[in-house]
């Protein structure tokens, strides 16, 4: 029963069609395991737990009795139907838990929770389906069970120029800005002054009007010529001569210099040559003169942007009123007022999307191989309290190996595996009785030794499918031929699910997250105009939070301005070698904050300076935190922990 199932009603229907032997003998036990358990290190997913004080009842099963309408998560993952997150876990703490993670309600419908982020609930949605189906939750998104998470509260979309703020606000230039063309060639940007377009009279250095002669003044103009790096603008005139003492030159007309001829005329209207070598030029021929500039305080819209390098980034502007193009300008032309504007989306960007395929993400992960004795020496358990079947329930055995049973209730209820010690004989047939009130529930699963063989981060690897547990999945390793991944033979083998990150990716590029040590995922980057006029990066997730605390600052007339925000690991690595060598305290590349995606330094100057004291009083009340204590501009975004210690941690990290 492969196929997908649309409505909640053909899923009953569907376990309505099971028999009553594949409900008794189907475990759950294992999935909840996987599904309802894990909470990696590095703020990877998490799904809840079961309940304290339910312990002796088997979860599913319990919830499928509460609902009425669902399906028992083993029915469903041994049919191959497609199952959602919220039918496997318990309504009430899942909504509690939902509520402690992302401050975001859940909308109610029939008693099950329905998250009102459209994009959270159709996350968990494909997740809760692929891992019933016994594949990776292959799931773009924070909340995955394999995917990064960083420690956030969830928010809302913003308008949608969140990743493009600069083209919805006019902004004033801070100075004459330059204007230039740009051209590109094979990935290279060429920078070109625009210069304006202007006259030159060049001067016939064989001719020279006669001093004192008569002339009118026919029309006067400007003549454009270099002296060295600048440009010298000189008046011309187009001058009659009107003297019969130069037979000559009378009635002739010719261009001078202004400065040639008097300033005032006689009392017919007419000039007078004033210097002995007046000049003749010839007509004007259009030239490229002074360069073209826009002048301090124009108010511009930018409609586009290039990135020459870091420190060279230009923006594309024109006139707000009329829309006409002048051309490029260098962004610090606009100063301040442009910092904090985003200039556009960067997806993270992977070699293969394959939903088999996954990258390895811690050191050293160990290979390990299947083996068939089975171990029973582990609990179910929920916190620190095991999973308990009642005292003096009466059951039934389903199965048995060796000194273990599965069993059932009586009424049906299915508990799963549990040690023959833990019940007595009855005088009913086949009926037996719970005698110890810590009859623990236990995990049948088989054994994984190591192979001894490790991988790296960064390796790739085909995924298989899930071991029983789900704790372990199975893998083949590959091999590069000709620049393609391919299936390495004889390289099967089992690793820990948790050592896996979605997709095929560059662990050490651009769009790559780490955390502790640990690859984490792909994120995708926002341009953000920082201090200086140069392009600094925060994670998607960031950009709300960021956004919010510079508006609160601004608001206050405190101006926040980004120094530095998420790092590649060949950013941190180099600021990590520059450092050390000079003993600076600094986080190993893999370590640092800022490749996980929440930290940023801010233009702080002091621990006294009135912008450090407002981000004393306001940054925890918008999630941020200092948490570097010889670094006054190092904040990183963690809202749980700002709730509980304010604006700094008590403990010291490296930035």
């Amino acid at each position: 029963m492969s196929q997908d199932l649309k409505t909640h009603d053909q899923q009953v229907n569907a376990e309505s069609q099971q028999s009553e032997t594949q409900q008794k003998k189907i475990d759950p036990v294992a999935q909840l395991k996987w599904l309802n358990s894990q909470q990696f290190d590095g703020g990877w997913g998490v799904f809840n737990n079961l309940p304290a004080g339910r312990q002796g009842e088997q979860p599913v099963q319990k919830f499928a009795k509460e609902e009425e309408e669902d399906i028992p998560a083993g029915a469903i993952a041994q049919e191959g139907l497609q199952l959602k997150s919220n039918e496997v876990v318990w309504p009430a703490e899942r909504d509690a838990a939902r509520m402690a993670s992302t401050g975001t309600p859940t909308i109610q419908q029939k008693v099950i929770p329905i998250n009102s982020d459209p994009a959270l609930e159709n996350e968990a949605d494909v997740m809760g389906t692929k891992a019933a189906q016994g594949k990776l939750a292959n799931v773009t998104g924070t909340g995955s069970g394999i995917q990064r998470q960083i420690e956030k509260e969830t928010t809302t979309d913003d308008p949608e120029n969140k990743h493009e703020s600069y083209k919805s606000k006019a902004f004033k230039t801070t100075k004459d800005a330059p204007l230039s063309d740009l051209t590109e060639k094979d990935g290279k940007i060429s920078i070109n002054s625009i210069k304006a377009k202007e006259k030159k009279f060049k001067v016939n250095s064989k001719l020279v009007i006669p001093k004192g002669l008569k002339v009118s003044i026919l029309g006067t103009d400007f003549s454009y010529e270099k002296s060295g790096k600048k440009y010298l603008k000189k008046e011309v005139a187009r001058v009659k001569i009107v003297d019969d003492s130069n037979t000559e030159w009378n009635n002739k007309e010719a261009w001078t210099t202004r400065a040639n001829v008097s300033l005032t005329e006689d009392e017919n209207g007419l000039y007078k040559i004033t210097v002995g070598d007046a000049n003749v030029r010839e007509n004007a021929v259009e030239v490229n003169g002074s360069r073209k500039t826009i002048p301090k305080d124009s108010e511009l819209i930018i409609t586009d942007y290039k990135q020459k390098s870091n420190t060279q980034i230009y923006l594309q502007v024109a006139n707000k009123e009329t829309n006409e193009n002048y051309g490029w300008v260098n962004a610090n032309a606009f100063g301040e007022s442009i910092y904090n504007e985003s200039f556009g989306l960067e997806k993270a960007t992977y070699i293969s999307e394959d939903e088999n395929h996954s990258t390895i993400n811690k050191k050293g992960t160990v290979i390990y191989k299947e083996e068939n004795n089975y171990d029973y020496n582990k609990y179910l358990k929920e916190g620190d309290n095991y999973v308990l079947i009642p005292d003096k329930t009466k059951i039934k055995i389903i199965s048995s190996d060796g000194n273990f049973s599965e069993v059932e209730g009586l009424d049906g209820t299915y508990y799963g595996w549990t040690s023959n010690g833990n019940y007595k004989k009855t005088d009913e047939a086949d009926a037996f009785e719970i005698k110890d009130p810590d009859a623990r529930l236990r995990v049948k699963q088989r054994k994984y030794a190591s192979t001894g063989k490790k991988l790296n981060v960064g390796d790739f690897v085909i995924t298989k499918g899930f071991a029983e547990n789900y704790e372990y999945i199975k893998i083949a390793q590959t091999k590069k031929v000709d620049e393609n991944y391919t299936e390495k033979a004889d390289s099967d083998g089992f690793v820990l699910t948790e050592n896996l990150t979605g997709k095929w990716a560059n662990v050490k590029g651009k769009h790559a997250a780490w955390n502790k040590g640990r690859y984490t995922g792909q994120s995708d980057l926002i341009k953000i105009m920082g201090s200086g006029s140069e392009f600094e990066s925060v994670t998607n997730e960031l950009l709300s939070p960021y956004d919010n605390l510079v508006q609160a600052a601004s608001k206050d007339g405190k101006s926040i301005n980004l120094i530095s925000g998420f790092r590649t690991y060949p950013e941190q690595k180099a600021l990590y070698d520059v450092r050390h060598i000079r003993g600076v305290d600094t986080a190993r590349p893999g370590y640092s904050q800022h490749q996980n995606g929440i930290a940023i330094d801010i233009n702080t100057q002091s621990f006294s300076c009135n912008l450090y004291n407002w981000m004393k009083k306001n940054a925890p009340d918008y999630g941020f935190i200092r948490t570097v204590s010889s670094e006054h501009w190092h904040w990183e975004y963690r809202p749980t922990e700002a709730k509980k210690h304010g604006y700094k941690m008590p403990y010291i990290n490296k930035g």
